[in-house]
């Protein structure tokens, strides 16, 4: 079923506008910030003040509306993330291996969805859940909605630990994404929707957990500010 918005202004002075959508009560997005963060920059806020950064899409969690995110910003970092020492249990190294394997595979359904946002890959909905499936096809109605898409693709630099098998298992994936020839575009003209003063390498951190018998992608966090 087609969604509709509607803009309303978000600033006390009325310079800034956000695109809401109709029935929403309080999913505020800011389109050109969004188009140029990964395609996640969707913020999601309680009845008070507005979720400090990072903003998740979305990503994030066994349920499909739930959102979680962590309570303070990390710290900025110079480089990638280091690799940790490698286990000892040949169980957490197997998952560990598994983990990056679907990682890696949404990670390629992320980058063909919303270079055609109108067509989702069936890859999407087989390595996510929850939050990191939701976010991103909210992301792709707002780019249909703006005429934009992304071309070229990122580079990344994915970390995975904390790898539990406990409930419904779950594990945790640190990366530092490089978005320098991974850009959003406007359809209609070419021209470039990215916003100011943008980071090329931002931190992403994630989540898995075992569904139907697989790891999958259940939430991720954007981190706009802090640069890996």
């Amino acid at each position: 079923m087609a969604r509709s918005y509607r803009w309303v202004s978000v600033d006390p002075d009325g310079s800034g506008w956000s695109l809401v959508r109709d029935g929403q009560k309080c999913a505020r997005f800011e389109v050109v910030a969004f188009a140029a963060t990964l395609a996640l920059m969707l913020t999601a806020c309680g009845g008070g003040a507005a979720s400090p950064t990072p903003t998740a899409t979305t990503s994030s969690s066994p349920s499909a509306t739930a959102t979680t995110e962590p309570a303070t910003p990390l710290p900025a970092t110079t480089e990638p993330p280091v690799e940790p020492t490698p286990s000892s249990d040949p169980t957490i190294e197997q998952a560990t291996a598994d983990i990056l394997e679907v990682y890696r595979a949404w990670w390629d359904a992320r980058i063909q969805f919303m270079a055609d946002p109108m067509n989702e890959p069936p890859e999407l909905s087989y390595h996510s859940q929850d939050d990191a499936l939701v976010g991103l096809r909210e992301a792709a109605d707002l780019y249909v909605y703006n005429g934009i898409i992304t071309t070229g693709a990122p580079v990344i630099f994915p970390v995975v630990s904390d790898v539990s098998f406990e409930a419904s298992g779950s594990a945790t994936i640190r990366d530092c994404v490089d978005v320098t020839n991974w850009l959003p575009v406007y359809v209609a003209t070419g021209d470039s929707a990215l916003a100011p003063n943008q980071l090329m390498r931002v931190v992403s951190i994630s989540t898995a957990f075992i569904y139907a018998g697989r790891w999958v992608i259940g939430d991720t966090a954007v981190y706009r500010e802090t640069s890996c």
